[in-house]
């Protein structure tokens, strides 16, 4: 009753879910260079504006 193996997945979703995979590295990428960036960013922006950091 329970020892059957499940469907295989059909080209569709197989390709959807590459389609995820794809998308969740890409937005986690994006959120791992935001992290670093963002300091540098900051930094800059506050001394182009004449508010020195110690």
């Amino acid at each position: 009753m329970f020892g059957a193996a499940p469907p295989a997945p059909s080209p569709a979703e197989r390709a959807a879910a590459r389609l995820q995979v794809r998308q969740t590295f890409r937005g986690l990428g994006f959120y791992i260079a935001s992290l670093w960036s963002a300091p540098l960013v900051l930094y800059y922006v506050n001394q182009a504006l004449g508010r020195h950091i110690a």
